[in-house]
């Protein structure tokens, strides 16, 4: 039953998104198995890399994510995105619950650079693209983790 995940087609065909209503019959908004929640062509993930499908506004909601980091002994996420008052917001909000340190990129989400990182800023870290690459060169090999969610 996946009538509760909110990018299933089920729940697409019984209570439809308002993002899938403005699309053609058909035609989906990150609705699995559909051409929008495909990784986008050209796009390749480094050999070894997992992959997490969201089920819902939070990567961690209805998945495997936190159990697959925590077998990994990973503890630090670094979120990017579309709607930092979406999705972002629940992801982060979800993953400091479970008590993941969380570091948001502030030019790598769609709407970069607004006042709502500095509500997300009480709770994580915001940072820019560059200083977040800044740190991930500075850590050792064995800390960069190899998982995404999509």
């Amino acid at each position: 039953d996946k009538a509760d995940d909110a990018h299933s087609q089920e729940n697409a065909r019984v209570r439809g998104t308002e993002r899938a209503r403005k699309f053609p019959p058909g035609i989906g908004y990150m609705i699995e198995g559909t051409w929008g929640a495909e990784i986008l062509e050209g796009v390749k993930l480094p050999e070894g890399y997992y992959r997490v499908p969201k089920k819902g506004n939070s990567a961690f909601g209805l998945t495997h994510l936190s159990r697959l980091l925590r077998n990994l002994e990973v503890n630090l996420c670094i979120v990017t995105g579309d709607a930092t008052t979406g999705c972002i917001s629940s992801t982060v909000r979800q993953g400091a619950g479970l008590g993941y340190e969380i570091i948001v990129v502030s030019d790598a989400t769609v709407r970069a650079n607004i006042p709502y990182h500095d509500v997300l800023a009480n709770r994580v870290e915001v940072q820019s693209t560059d200083e977040v690459l800044a740190f991930l060169a500075g850590l050792p090999e064995r800390r960069r983790s190899t998982v995404e969610s999509q």
